[in-house]
């Protein structure tokens, strides 16, 4: 049926038709292509997103664990307070550091929250024992919440929510 028509179609119609089909196809693939690109774009942007994620945990990081080494190293004669703020200090500069490593070389997929976590604890517990929070250059007392958190009303941002 298919070779009865094409010996009833002109020359110039086949080549119309063939034309057709590979603008067709040439469609398709440009399709399959923006396809593509939008996927590595979203990627890519998934990517960053991680990756500014993990600066700002590893910059909080940074100034809750010299917070917490200042404070274990200030003269006390209190050696159980001094024991403590020193083993704080220690987890908090153990998280600062695979912070710092997951934002340079990405190992672990996701924002590293249960460290986070265990470095905003370290700090409410340092806070506690001090009696002190961090006060950033600007004068503003420092925020252990982060602009992906969900807001909660009343909640003081100086330390973190007790669940």
């Amino acid at each position: 049926m298919i070779e009865a028509r094409r010996r009833a179609m002109t020359g110039e119609q086949i080549a119309a038709e063939v034309r057709e089909r590979e603008g067709r196809k040439a469609q398709a693939e440009a399709e399959a292509e923006a396809l593509k690109r939008a996927a590595a774009m979203d990627a890519a942007e998934g990517y960053a997103e991680r990756k500014a994620r993990r600066k700002i945990l590893a910059s909080k990081a940074a100034e809750i664990s010299g917070f917490l080494q200042r404070a274990s190293l200030a003269p006390t004669e209190d050696q159980r307070r001094k024991q403590e703020l020193l083993a704080l200090s220690t987890v908090a500069t153990r998280v600062r550091i695979t912070l710092w490593n997951e934002y340079e070389t990405p190992s672990v997929p996701g924002t590293l929250d249960e460290a986070w976590e265990e470095t905003k604890a370290a700090y409410a517990r340092g806070s506690e024992i001090t009696g002190m929070v961090i006060v950033l250059p600007e004068g503003q007392a420092f925020d252990v919440r982060n602009p992906w958190d969900p807001q909660h009303p009343g909640e003081d941002p100086r330390h973190p929510r007790e669940e």
